[in-house]
């Protein structure tokens, strides 16, 4: 894909990284000074990478409460659910982020697990529901840092603080009708703005020209976004989840609702019942540790490390580590195979700066 560049990155070459069918921006300048950005100013990603579905119909919100692990019948209009797709054994097939527009749902899902998830929704379509990929005629960006409201509110013509955490409302933009939803992946003020293309291409170009000479708006790759997510346990399942576990090992309960229908419900509700095997824990360490080392007590493997990244914030290697049932508690220190140590933390890893901010 072509991506959007800020004006200070007009003349540099990015870094890049594949992601699903995307070839997406890694890193601009560096990941310490993205990472700043993120935790102390303002940071700018563009997001159009991501895959967008319009799912419509007269059936589209039964055909949807029979896939998605949470309650669409609790939402209203402009506003929005994180939630899972799992198969019929109870693994994740995508995590998703559910926009109830006016007459349809849009989704939104990463490009890692786009291809997959698709033809899960295709395999499961019915009569009265219409699914339309969106490729080139919706795009997104997406600010994340403590003064992000600052700057998005320069660009809308209503109050930025009357729009609550996980809902989006229309704008107008120089002609173009867009969206902002107030969505976070850092802990951080988060806020996507998206649209038409020629709509996206204008906002962003004002974002880098508004005169905001006591904030730094930067451009970030994909690499610091995801340090910080992990750091406050936002999970990124498609890393932390694997193909033969359960999603409840992966410890993200709180995306199902267990009182509602869906597909893989009961896998998992047996796997609760019965006990689980194994669960994902944070963890941090002073060493380099790569995913996939095993972790010992009196040397017989306990678990293995899951993901793993470097943190500027910690200056250590941050992760998420599958660990036998016995062994799940936070401030425990294990060895891994090649001797290095790793110590189990509670989430979030750090204390995001926006938590003692204001808005407005």
């Amino acid at each position: 894909m072509t991506y959007r560049k800020s004006p200070a990155n007009e003349s540099i070459n990015v870094i890049t990284k594949v992601v699903g069918n995307q070839n997406v921006p890694s890193v601009f300048s560096s990941l310490e000074e993205e990472y700043k950005a993120i935790r102390e100013e303002v940071a700018v990603l563009d997001f159009s990478f991501n895959t967008f579905l319009k799912v419509s119909g007269d059936s589209a919100s039964s055909f949807l409460q029979e896939l998605i692990t949470k309650d669409l019948d609790y939402l209203t209009e402009e506003q929005t659910v994180t939630c899972l797709m799992l198969d019929e054994d109870g693994h994740l097939v995508t995590e998703l982020i559910v926009y109830v527009m006016e007459n349809e749902y849009l989704l939104e899902i990463e490009p890692s697990l786009s291809e997959k998830a698709e033809d899960y929704l295709q395999s499961h379509i019915k009569d009265g529901v219409l699914i339309e990929n969106l490729a080139g005629k919706l795009q997104m960006i997406q600010l994340e840092g403590p003064k992000s409201w600052e700057v998005v509110q320069t660009l809308l013509p209503f109050p930025i603080e009357i729009l609550p955490y996980k809902n989006f409302a229309p704008f107008h933009f120089e002609g173009h009708n867009l969206y902002i939803a107030r969505l976070g992946y850092t802990a951080e003020y988060g806020y996507k703005v998206f649209g038409d293309e020629a709509g996206i291409d204008l906002f962003w170009k004002a974002l880098f020209a508004y005169d905001l000479s006591e904030i730094n708006v930067q451009q970030i790759g994909l690499d610091a976004h995801d340090v910080c997510r992990l750091e406050v346990r936002f999970p990124d399942l498609s890393k932390e989840a694997t193909s033969n576990k359960l999603i409840v090992e992966s410890g993200v309960n709180w995306m199902l609702d267990f009182n509602k229908d869906f597909i893989g419900k009961d896998k998992n509700l047996e796997g609760l019942t019965s006990g689980l095997c194994q669960e994902l824990v944070c963890f941090t360490s002073e060493s380099a540790v790569a995913k996939n080392q095993d972790i010992l007590v009196d040397g017989n493997k306990v678990g293995y490390i899951q993901h793993t990244l470097y943190s500027p914030g910690i200056n250590g290697s941050i992760g998420v580590a599958y660990l036998d049932e016995k062994y799940v508690a936070s401030g425990l220190t294990f060895t891994l195979d090649n001797d290095m140590t790793i110590n189990t933390v509670s989430s979030p890893m750090i204390y995001p700066k926006s938590l003692s901010i204001r808005i407005g």
